[in-house]
């Protein structure tokens, strides 16, 4: 999210987005609102997993189920999306 944010400050004409490539040009002034909007909810999904007594290997099968979809794969491996959602959750977890 720091990332992000210091992205938005250099005041892009274009945004190439892992996973997606070139974002529209409609969407390059409000990517970065989206793209922090979409990290809060995953932040506290995650962190109500966690709320909920859920171990961490838990919260990665429920995350997996809400936000893993058979189209993602053309973008995405599951493999990846996994991996790095183990990443973030653990993250979450031991920072809140």
């Amino acid at each position: 999210m720091d990332s992000a944010e210091k992205c938005r400050g250099l005041d892009p004409e274009l945004i190439i987005s892992p996973h997606y490539g070139m974002v529209p040009d409609h969407l390059t002034d409000s990517y970065f609102d989206l793209f922090m909007e979409a990290c809060e909810e995953e932040k506290y999904f995650i962190l109500s997993c966690k709320d909920l007594g859920m171990t961490e290997e838990e919260a990665l099968r429920v995350f997996e189920s809400k936000y893993w979809f058979p189209e993602r794969a053309k973008a995405q491996p599951k493999e990846a999306f996994l991996e790095n959602a183990v990443i973030t959750i653990h993250l979450i977890y031991q920072s809140f």
